[in-house]
């Protein structure tokens, strides 16, 4: 029997590689994935357990063609989980062993090391045992230890629902935000960059529980944008792609009437650059032009990690309290003092900061 353990996942590996031989290949970058294996910043790989079959394969041609790194692969302890490990080193890839329910704080530990060292790292987020297609919360605890992106940001939205759902949230709703969805009148939420990730969750998890409506995104045209217009659409959201220094005015005339049509619309008032919380001009012209005012929302959460870019990401552990502020409305006339309405909307977006902060660490 051991001589079958140990001979079956290396058989397997060199009939994978000859069914291999026979396919006819294509590959779908997102933008941004190739240009984290040229810069050698590391990345989370999630695939479904239906779908591994091929995953070492694949890692090992993409490594010839396209410039992949190799991977370290998650392996469960049971003797599922040691077949996989075995396969996997017959196409020389690292393996860690541990899930949820066996040795995952130890693999967890030594994931974070992986990626720490700039490597990549594969996991099967709905493995060993399912259920299906439901992500676990590993994959996004290991992604807000290290900083490190999931693939592909469709999955990443998956990951995000799943966090969301073991999140304890609480929402703290200024007078006149709810009476203007009620009443189906716009607004323009304004989020610092350092706080977007749960937004897209929030709002999905507000249509269904506060009457809040579905939101239009403003992305910048960047490789980075793309990423954020993928993940917004994995939570079925409108996205409009622009940014001060590339496709500004068209992404302007195309909210203004996003507004006009009564639909609300988020934007980043300090992304996609910075300087980290200074509110740049676009929101206040958006306000100024449609009527619609400008709502400071924040989100806190506890435990989380800042990250050490230029917006101090917020990453919220798995399980933690959750606070989501939203601010007083501010309304900008057509013909305000641009300067002075930016400064207004920067300190609404500062004091929904700090009140969102405060609830979560009371």
């Amino acid at each position: 029997m051991s001589v079958i353990v140990t001979l079956a996942p290396l058989l397997g590996a060199a009939a994978v590689r000859a069914l291999g031989a026979s396919l006819r290949l294509s590959v779908d970058l997102a933008d941004g994935v190739a240009a984290r294996w040229r810069a050698g910043a590391p990345v989370i790989y999630a695939v479904w357990h239906g779908r591994i079959l091929l995953m070492p394969w694949l890692n090992a041609r993409l490594r010839r063609t396209h410039g992949a790194r190799r991977v370290t692969v998650l392996a469960s302890r049971s003797r599922d989980g040691e077949l996989v490990a075995r396969y996997a080193r017959g196409f020389d890839l690292d393996v860690v062993r541990g899930s949820s329910s066996r040795g995952g704080a130890v693999a967890l530990r030594t994931l974070v090391g992986v990626l720490g060292a700039g490597r990549d790292v594969a996991v099967v987020p709905d493995g060993p045992r399912g259920p299906c297609c439901r992500v676990q919360p590993g994959v996004v605890a290991l992604a807000a230890l290290t900083g490190a992106p999931v693939v592909p940001p469709l999955l990443g939205a998956a990951a995000v629902r799943a966090l969301g759902a073991s999140l304890r949230l609480s929402v703290d709703l200024a007078d006149g935000v709810a009476a203007r969805w009620r009443a189906g009148a716009p607004v323009i939420y304004a989020v610092w960059h350092g706080r977007i990730l749960l937004m897209p969750w929030l709002n999905a998890r507000l249509r269904r529980t506060h009457g809040a409506r579905r939101v239009t995104v403003l992305a910048s045209r960047s490789r980075d944008g793309e990423l954020v217009a993928r993940y917004a659409r994995g939570f079925d959201l409108d996205v409009v792609r622009g940014s001060s220094s590339r496709g500004g005015a068209v992404a302007l005339r195309t909210l203004v009437g996003v507004l006009g049509a009564g639909r609300d619309v988020a934007v980043v008032p300090d992304g996609p650059r910075g300087p980290c919380c200074r509110v740049q001009p676009g929101v206040v012209a958006l306000a100024a032009l449609t009527g619609a005012p400008v709502v400071p929302l924040a989100l806190g959460a506890h435990p989380a990690r800042r990250l050490r870019s230029w917006d101090a990401f917020l990453l919220p552990a798995p399980f933690a309290r959750c606070a989501a502020v939203f601010g007083p409305p501010i309304e900008v006339a057509r013909d305000a003092d641009r300067a002075r309405a930016a400064a207004e909307v920067e300190h609404g977006l500062v004091e929904a900061t700090a009140a969102a902060d405060r609830l979560v660490c009371a």
